[in-house]
C-alpha cells in the first residue's frame, strides 16, 4: 500500500496521500446505531429444492418442494419458512 499511494495518479493529478486530509474531511460519522440489513424474500420452491441467497445455496426439506417458501436472511442467518413452519 505504501507504494501504491506514493505513485503519481495522472487522474487526480497527484499521489492519492496528498488527498488523504480532503478525504477525511469530507467522511461523515458514523451512525451510532447499526443500519437494518435484514431481506424477505418470497417465492415457490423448485425441484431442486435449494435457495440461492448471495451467490450460495441452502438446501431446504424436501417436503417443501413446490410451495410458496419465504426465505429471511441476516448477516448471520438465513431461515426458510413456509406457511408459518
Amino acid at each position: 500500500l505504501p507504494t501504491a499511494n506514493a505513485r503519481r495518479v495522472r487522474v487526480l493529478d497527484g499521489r492519492p496521500v496528498d488527498f488523504l486530509d480532503a478525504d477525511r474531511a469530507q467522511m461523515l460519522a458514523l451512525p451510532p446505531v447499526s443500519p437494518v440489513v435484514q431481506s424477505v424474500t418470497s417465492g415457490r420452491l423448485g425441484r431442486d429444492y435449494y435457495v440461492r441467497v448471495a451467490g450460495n445455496d441452502y438446501s431446504v426439506d424436501p417436503s417443501a418442494i413446490g410451495q410458496l417458501v419465504e426465505v429471511t436472511t441476516t448477516l448471520a442467518q438465513v431461515t426458510v419458512t413456509r406457511s408459518g413452519r
